[in-house]
């Protein structure tokens, strides 16, 4: 069982794991089958996800789309009685052999809720929250780092000026731009995003789109 550092430094077993091969899909899904106790709410899914890519996955409420997102960063695995069947690769790796640390697939694997959750802290703090918990400490980096990541969520000239403030004072559409620009920056290989922007101005997406052209990155929503 491999047990999640709680240093700042991250462990680095785990990211060995991970290795690129850009000719290759970013996530390969083979024959999924996902149960909550006896309710099979996947069954046999099949599917690429292309790098430097945006992926959306259409289906009506109630189909699926969450629990499929949920499992590719184990979040479903907090849930008692759950059961995932198949493989789920992430570069070339199953995500949920016993050897990969789920808090390493966090890292690496984003994700944006529906509703907008910012941290009871200043929108830089919000930002700058996961950086520092993996060891960013130069105040010059960081300050780059927040203001590139609210920049990349269209963010960035509307709060440039209040950055020292609540996050709890931000419009919702504005909360939930924050929340992407807090996923972003980790950046992440891949940024799951579940119906994130259905209530915001066509800009987000776009300039999230933009982020996704870097090497290696995809967005799955």
């Amino acid at each position: 069982m491999v047990k999640a550092s709680a240093s700042a430094q991250a462990p680095e077993e785990p990211r060995e794991l991970f290795r690129v091969h850009p000719e290759r899909p970013i996530i390969e899904v083979k024959g999924l089958n996902f149960y909550y106790g006896d309710f099979q709410a996947l069954t046999g899914v099949n599917m690429t996800v292309k790098r430097n890519k945006v992926t959306a996955l259409i289906g009506p409420s109630g189909c699926g789309k969450s629990t499929f997102l949920r499992l590719l960063n184990r979040m479903n695995e907090l849930i008692p009685g759950t059961r995932v069947e198949g493989e789920l690769l992430f570069e070339g790796v199953n995500l949920y052999d016993p050897g990969v640390d789920p808090v390493e697939v966090r890292r690496r694997v984003g994700m944006v809720f529906q509703k907008p959750n910012p941290f009871p802290k200043t929108i830089y703090n919000n930002v700058a929250y996961g950086p520092r918990l993996h060891g960013l400490r130069e105040a010059r980096q960081l300050d780059h780092m927040v203001e590139r990541s609210l920049k990349s969520a269209a963010l960035w000239d509307e709060v440039k000026d209040i950055l020292h403030q609540s996050a709890l004072g931000l419009s919702g559409g504005q909360q939930q731009r924050l929340c992407i620009a807090r996923a972003i920056a980790m950046q992440p290989e891949v940024l799951l995003m579940d119906e994130p922007t259905s209530a915001l101005d066509p800009s987000p997406p776009a300039a999230s789109k933009s982020w996704s052209r870097n090497s290696n990155k995809a967005i799955l929503l």
